[in-house]
């Protein structure tokens, strides 16, 4: 037949404005647990917690939610300031825009 019905693809979001800023790109917890590895490497460990930090490879970690949830914590911050700046950014790009009258 050679007849493609285009009301059979789903819909796609509507492509993004390039005079906004890219979207907030915001670290996972692993980042902040090795961050603190690398830390407690580079000063020693002081304390039994940090020896146990160190001996604790992420991938073991991620199961224990009492390990966890301090990196989760720092994560969740992190990605909350990037989305405010982002939408600062956003909000100072469209007021960009008005003033020019695009």
């Amino acid at each position: 037949d050679g007849v493609i019905d285009l009301d059979a693809f789903p819909a796609r979001d509507a492509a993004p404005c390039l005079l906004e800023p890219p979207a907030p790109v915001s670290l996972p917890a692993y980042a902040f647990y090795e961050g603190e590895q690398k830390r407690v490497r580079t000063y020693g460990a002081a304390t039994p917690p940090d020896e146990f930090l160190l001996a604790t490879p992420w991938s073991v970690a991620k199961r224990n939610a009492t390990l966890r949830a301090p990196f989760d914590a720092q994560a969740a911050e992190a990605a909350a300031r990037a989305r405010e700046l982002h939408e600062e950014q956003r909000v100072a790009a469209s007021l960009e825009i008005y003033r020019r009258g695009a």
